[in-house]
């Protein structure tokens, strides 16, 4: 095994750093949830700022580990559908000269 930070997480106690936690109490599935419908709400209006942008990259990133340690059903084309419709809509943000705002209640490093 590589030395790697997540290996030598693995290594302390046999279960990846990812799913530690796992299951999450019911409270902060529903929490992530409400906040995954809002973001979802804002982007379709076309109103979506840093946050919203910042939130779907972590829901993706979280559901990437969740279904590599093997918990509950997802389709990879999903989550590379998903990365890739991200990807490019900071691209074309970017060359039209509309950045992601970042709204004045969000700190530098949301």
């Amino acid at each position: 095994m590589s030395r790697t930070r997540q290996g030598a997480s693995t290594r302390r106690c046999g279960i990846p750093l990812a799913v530690r936690l796992l299951p999450l109490p019911e409270s902060a599935v529903r929490q992530r949830m409400i906040a995954c419908h809002i973001t979802l709400s804002s982007l379709r209006l076309q109103r979506g700022d840093l946050v919203h942008f910042v939130t779907m990259a972590q829901i993706i990133v979280s559901t990437s580990h969740l279904f590599d340690a093997g918990y509950g059903l997802a389709r990879i084309e999903g989550l590379t559908e998903a990365h890739d419709a991200l990807e490019r809509s900071l691209r074309a943000a970017l060359a039209s000269g509309v950045s992601i705002r970042q709204p004045s209640n969000c700190s530098q490093n949301c």
